[in-house]
């Protein structure tokens, strides 16, 4: 090496008279620039040489910053900033602050220089090599623009999908912060990295993720890609990859049970059904907005196949179908909650998803529920009650009224229920429901009170305070248990109820 005092003066006046220059944690005195950089003709043997110097970290930050020296060399050093192993320099937090004090153009230069380098670099065999560069990329995507920037944004988002369950969480940031950050301009690539044979956890991950984050055209690509997923999964060639997979792992436990060919199938079938149900349905609920997804849950959810391997993939279905269910797919959701030969948790996850749509056209053909007084239809009578008022508002309040059976038990909660139902109505039907204590009808006059103790005024009252001495006996099964045999016995903790409430309200009105 030899002196070159004036590239050092050079380099100084570059500094704009700065007698310091920060970078990060490093401070770069003059002196330590004569003494180091200035002075002495740079290499690429030096740059690896400073990798394990106390001031080499300072030295390479000097060379990305020079103009001094050639764009090979610049990005040589920026690239030994991240590959160096200190635990007293963050090399990666040096090599950003020091691209971010670079003018733009030559910003521009020293990342398409870096971007190739960290992308080879990403593919070393050592992994933690691999996270220092996916780290590095990350980091700099923000100080670029064009292709550099798509070369990083694909070189960071790809080492993720390459493995996405075992590499999701290593590094600075986990995938979830890397695409949550990069947004829709990530989403394509999670589509791409969906596939039928990764794990059920990963894949619901990404699904999960392009819901939060793709535009539409991408979610409708990635719902695609998610039905044609769930349907390879029923294929004679993935019960092959299972069986293999299975085989291999047991092989290494019990050499015998691997050559079983009817234990491996049947263990091959079991563990399918943990890639539909766990892997490929509950990931459809992050795109079950997507059309293709949605009829697909309703085409599973409504099957006629009742072998409990199905039945448990269309209970699934339905649940992953919550708030995405549409009028198209209303007759085949009321066939599946009106039948009484449906097990009772579809009919249950039916009558919800035919809820979600919130047709007029559902209530028709759910009077015969609530007109039905057989004490083992109760459940469904409340079940097509309360859907019948959360549809049809406060204009179907008096029919509803009128199709409630008078040879009946009504339990507690069924009664709360209509009462909580009506109380969420807009207009609330508050005349009516005042004039509903005077009924005949004990199960109208329960509903009235229940009604007034959640949206009653203080004018209601003296109204509710009359209805204390009501001797009409209720009738069901629970009554007992509330300590409650009649009307009047409703009216009093209702009324109890009622002055807590407006009391709590005015309390907080003050309050506020």
């Amino acid at each position: 090496m030899h002196s070159n005092q004036r590239l050092f003066n050079s380099f100084s006046r570059s500094l704009a008279g700065s007698r310091t220059v920060l970078v990060g944690t490093l401070t770069l005195g003059l002196a330590v620039l004569g003494a180091t950089v200035g002075g002495c003709k740079i290499g690429s043997k030096d740059i690896e040489a400073w990798q394990q110097t106390v001031k080499g970290p300072e030295k390479m930050v000097v060379v990305m910053l020079s103009d001094h020296y050639g764009m090979d060399l610049r990005g040589q050093a920026a690239m030994a900033l991240v590959e160096m192993e200190r635990s007293d320099v963050d090399g990666i937090d040096e090599l950003k602050e020091a691209v971010h004090r670079l003018d733009e153009e030559t910003r521009g230069k020293v990342l398409a220089k870096l971007a190739p380098a960290l992308g080879k670099m990403m593919e070393n065999a050592e992994a933690a090599v691999q996270v220092r560069a996916k780290d590095a990329a990350y980091v700099l995507i923000s100080e670029t623009e064009g292709e550099t920037r798509s070369e990083l944004v694909k070189s960071v988002v790809g080492w993720y999908v390459a493995d996405f369950n075992g590499r999701s969480l290593a590094g600075k940031a986990s995938a979830e912060q890397v695409v949550r950050a990069l947004g829709a301009e990530a989403a394509p690539m999670l589509v791409d990295a969906m596939n039928a044979e990764m794990p059920q956890v990963a894949l619901v991950k990404l699904c999960q993720l392009i819901h939060e984050v793709a535009d539409e055209k991408t979610r409708a690509d990635a719902g695609k890609r998610i039905v044609a997923i769930e349907r390879q999964m029923e294929s004679a060639e993935f019960i092959e990859w299972l069986k293999k997979k299975i085989g291999e792992q047991l092989a290494e436990q019990d050499p015998e049970a691997a050559k079983d060919e009817k234990k491996l199938l049947a263990l091959a079938l079991r563990n399918r059904e943990s890639f539909v149900n766990e892997g490929a349905i509950t990931a459809m609920k992050h795109l079950s907005s997507v059309q293709i997804v949605a009829d697909r849950l309703v085409e599973i959810g409504t099957s006629a196949d009742v072998t409990p391997i199905m039945l448990k993939r269309r209970e699934m279905a339905l649940l992953a179908l919550e708030g995405n269910a549409k009028k198209p797919h209303l007759e085949k959701l009321l066939a599946l909650a009106l039948d009484d030969a449906s097990p009772g948790n579809l009919r249950d996850l039916a009558f919800d998803r035919v809820g979600d749509i919130k047709s007029p056209e559902a209530i028709g053909p759910m009077w015969k529920l609530v007109q039905n007084g057989d004490d083992d239809q109760q459940r469904l009578r409340w079940r097509a009650g309360e859907m019948v008022l959360a549809i049809g508002g406060a204009e179907i309040v008096g029919q509803f009224f009128k199709k409630l059976p008078s040879r009946a038990a009504y339990e507690p909660e069924e009664l709360e229920g209509y009462a909580t139902r009506l109380s969420q109505m807009t207009p609330p039907p508050g005349s009516t429901m005042t004039a509903k204590l005077r009924s005949r009808n004990w199960w109208e006059k329960v509903i009235a009170l229940k009604y007034l103790e959640r949206r009653g005024t203080a004018e209601d009252i003296a109204s509710v305070e009359r209805m204390k001495s009501d001797r009409s006996s209720v009738q069901g099964s629970n009554w007992a248990r509330k300590k409650m045999a009649t009307v009047g016995d409703v009216a009093t903790a209702a009324l109890e109820a009622l002055k807590e409430r407006l009391e709590s309200e005015k309390k907080s009105k003050k309050d506020t």
